[in-house]
C-alpha cells in the first residue's frame, strides 16, 4: 500500500528531474539580459518562454548581506503602497516597541535561557524516542549501556509535515536523501492531530540506526516556543527553534533534494555566515510597514524563500528567540500577516534586526516544468534553486 502510494509521488520526481535537464538546454539559447529580466518577474511566469536555471549571480551582490536602493524594488513587489494605508506609523512604532522591549527586559536577562541551557532541556524529550543517550551523543553507532542509539547533536535534517501532504511526500524526500548517501539523522515535526498510523509507520519504516528518523509534536508543553495552534505556519518556527540539532538543514515536506546537501555545513559561506538563505520570486515594497517594524532601512534585496534554510542555531540564536517570539500566537499574527504574507521573511528580518550573518545563494530562483513546443507555451509545476556554485540544488513542488 505504501508503495502505490508513493507512486505518483516519485513519478512527479522522476519527471520534475528530466524536465529540467530539457530546460537547461533550452534556457542555454537565450541571451543573458533577457533571461535575468524574465526569470525575474513573476507575473511573467505564466506562458513564460524564458525559463529553467540560470547561473548569474543575483544583483545582490556576493550573497551577504548588502544595503542598496529601494528605489527598484516596487517593481517587483506584490503588494503596492495602497495596500499599506490601514498601518498608521504610531501602530507600528508601539508594535517595535514591544519586541525591542523584550529583547532588551526579557531576552538579555541571565534568568532567559541561552542556546547551551536551553539545548540540555531537550535531553529528555529525545530520549522518548529510543535513539538518544545523553552521554554519547555524539556517537553515530552501537548502543549505550542503556540501550538507547546514540544520536548526533551537531547537525541533522529538519522536516515539517503538511496537512495537505501524503505522507509518500515524505518517503520520497528521505528516499531521495538517503539515495545520495545523506545519513544525517531527520527530525520530523508535525501538528499533534497530523501524527497519524500512516505517518508513524512511514517514519518507522524510514529509520535505521545509521540513520534515524523520528517525529516530534509541535504542541509539546516541554518545548522553548511553545505552540497552541493546531495549523499553520507555526509549526516552522516551532521546528526551527525547537530542534534537537546545533546545525540544521530545514526543508518543506514538498522540497525534493538534487543532490547530497551536506556539502553546504562544511562550506566557506556557512562557516563565515552561521546561515545560508535562498530568494524567492519577489521583492518587498518600500512602503510595507515590516521595514519599519523591524527598525530597518528598506533595501533592495529578493524576499526570502524559506522553504529550505541551512542555519547554525547557536550563532543565530536570538534571530531565531525573535522570528519565534512574532509567531507566539494567533492574535500577534493576525496584525502582521496581512503585509507580511506568512512566516518565510521573519527569518530575513529578524537576522537583519539582530544583525546576525547570513548568506543568500546569489542565483536565481527559476520555474521549471513541462514546455510544450506546438503551442509555444511553458507549465511551471516547480521552482528550482541551485547551490553555491549554480548548479541544480533544491525543487520545490508548486502543483
Amino acid at each position: 500500500m505504501l508503495l502505490k502510494q508513493r507512486i505518483p509521488v516519485l513519478c512527479l520526481a522522476v519527471f520534475v528531474i528530466a524536465q529540467t535537464a530539457l530546460l537547461l538546454s533550452y534556457a542555454s539559447t537565450k541571451s543573458h539580459h533577457q533571461r535575468a529580466i524574465m526569470l525575474s518577474d513573476p507575473l511573467t511566469r505564466v506562458g513564460l518562454q524564458i525559463h529553467g536555471p540560470t547561473h548569474e549571480s543575483n544583483p545582490s551582490g556576493d550573497g551577504a548581506f548588502m544595503p542598496q536602493s529601494c528605489s527598484k524594488s516596487m517593481e517587483y513587489a506584490v503588494m503596492g503602497q495602497h495596500d499599506f494605508e490601514k498601518w498608521s506609523q504610531g501602530d507600528i512604532d508601539a508594535h517595535r516597541k514591544e519586541w525591542q522591549d523584550w529583547v532588551e527586559n526579557t531576552l538579555s536577562q541571565p534568568s532567559e535561557p541561552g542556546y547551551e541551557k536551553f539545548m540540555s532541556a531537550v535531553d529528555p524529550i529525545l530520549s522518548e524516542f529510543g535513539y538518544y543517550d545523553a552521554a554519547t551523543a555524539n556517537i553515530t553507532e552501537g548502543k549505550s549501556a542503556s540501550g538507547h542509539i546514540p544520536l548526533r547533536r551537531d547537525r541533522g535534517v529538519v522536516v515539517t509535515v503538511a496537512e495537505r501532504l501524503p505522507s509518500a511526500w515524505l518517503s520520497t524526500q528521505v528516499d531521495f536523501l538517503r539515495s545520495y548517501g545523506c545519513n544525517l539523522p531527520i527530525e520530523v515535526w508535525a501538528y499533534e492531530q497530523e501524527i497519524t498510523a500512516e505517518i508513524v509507520q512511514t517514519i518507522t519504516k524510514l529509520s535505521t540506526r545509521q540513520a534515524p528518523v523520528f517525529y516530534r509534536v509541535v504542541q509539546d508543553s516541554r518545548h522553548l516556543y511553545r505552540v497552541t495552534e493546531e495549523r499553520g505556519y507555526y509549526i516552522k518556527l516551532a521546528a526551527v527553534a525547537n530542534s534537537a540539532f546545533r546545525e540544521i538543514l530545514y526543508l518543506d515536506s514538498d522540497v525534493i533534494p538534487f543532490k547530497t546537501p551536506e556539502f553546504l555545513f562544511d562550506s566557506p559561506e556557512f562557516k563565515r555566515y552561521g546561515s545560508i538563505f535562498w530568494v524567492d520570486y519577489w521583492k518587498m515594497h518600500p512602503y510595507n510597514p515590516a521595514w519599519r517594524l523591524f527598525g530597518l532601512e528598506c533595501v533592495d534585496e529578493w524576499e526570502q524563500e524559506s522553504g529550505m534554510m541551512v542555519i547554525d542555531r547557536k550563532r543565530a540564536w536570538i534571530a531565531i528567540r525573535l522570528a519565534a517570539w512574532f509567531w507566539r500566537d494567533r492574535e500577534t499574527t493576525k496584525w502582521h500577516q496581512n503585509f507580511l504574507l506568512g512566516d518565510k521573511d521573519f527569518f530575513r528580518l529578524s537576522w537583519r534586526a539582530t544583525n546576525t550573518p547570513a548568506f543568500f545563494v546569489p542565483h536565481w530562483l527559476t520555474p521549471a516544468g513541462l514546455y510544450l513546443p506546438l503551442s509555444d507555451q511553458f507549465c511551471g509545476i516547480t521552482m528550482v534553486q541551485h547551490d553555491l556554485d549554480g548548479n541544480v540544488s533544491l525543487l520545490t513542488s508548486t502543483s
